[in-house]
């Protein structure tokens, strides 16, 4: 684990990637949740370098449009109250339909891209806000591990059984390392975006970028993390994943 901290302070440059579109994370069910019975910095141990003094969850949402609370409640596209991220020209199309696919068809647990989105947040278990942004950024850190390295395993259409062959047996985080670009409130929902360009050698890399809800990017992830995959009579074709530059707007 590597974490980059710093202090933050007004800067000659600044830039960053546009926040991706997505639905408010109201408009989609939750397929993560635990609070209370577990404790990230695992409270009472002296060895514990921020003790909470309470227990810290996380709620999750999948942007995919079949983990969607309602088809008929999305929005038209260019209907803004409810879209996040991106931008909403006036040549965009106003179909329902088109709006469906726009929020991440390629991040739907039906696709095999190795690409997904994910709306998550902390949840306290006495309701309390933390004031230091050390608190904020390791509750941060370790949520960033969640859904991060099952993408590399997504274009594959693999699960997790070990007595199933051709399924993966084993997965574990390697390397994890997370930047700090600005500002983190953990209690506030943030849009994790994932990514995995590479896997061989039983090995998957992962990067990912999280938005602050209002749009801006304030950290980066990296994560190289172990694929066991039990072995087949089916021969490993591998897949070639297609990349676009990066472009300013």
């Amino acid at each position: 684990m590597m974490c980059s901290f710093q202090v933050f302070e007004e800067s000659g440059i600044e830039h960053q990637y546009e926040m991706p579109q997505a639905l408010d994370p109201e408009m989609y069910n939750s397929d993560l949740f635990f609070v209370g019975d577990r404790s990230i910095f695992g409270n009472g141990n002296s060895k514990t370098i921020v003790d909470l003094g309470d227990s810290v969850g996380v709620i999750g949402k999948l942007v995919s449009a079949s983990n969607m609370k309602s088809q008929k409640d999305v929005p038209e596209i260019n209907d803004g109250s409810s879209r996040i991220g991106g931008s909403s020209s006036s040549g965009s199309s106003s179909s329902s339909s088109s709006h469906r696919s726009s929020v991440g068809s390629s991040a739907d647990s039906t696709s095999n891209d190795p690409y997904r989105k994910w709306w998550f947040k902390a949840v306290y278990e006495s309701g309390k806000k933390f004031e230091h942004q050390t608190i904020e950024q390791s509750i941060l850190t370790y949520f960033s591990d969640f859904r991060c390295l099952y993408t590399s395993s997504l274009p594959h259409n693999l699960r997790f059984n070990p007595n199933d062959k051709g399924n993966i047996t084993m997965m574990a985080s390697l390397d994890h390392s997370v930047w700090f670009h600005s500002k983190v409130d953990a209690s506030e929902w943030m849009l994790y975006e994932m990514e995995s360009g590479r896997a061989s050698c039983g090995r998957g890399h992962v990067t990912g970028r999280v938005f602050s809800k209002s749009g801006v990017l304030v950290a980066t992830v990296a994560q190289e993390g172990l694929l066991r995959v039990t072995k087949s009579n089916k021969k490993v074709v591998p897949k070639i994943i297609k990349s676009n530059p990066a472009q300013l707007l």
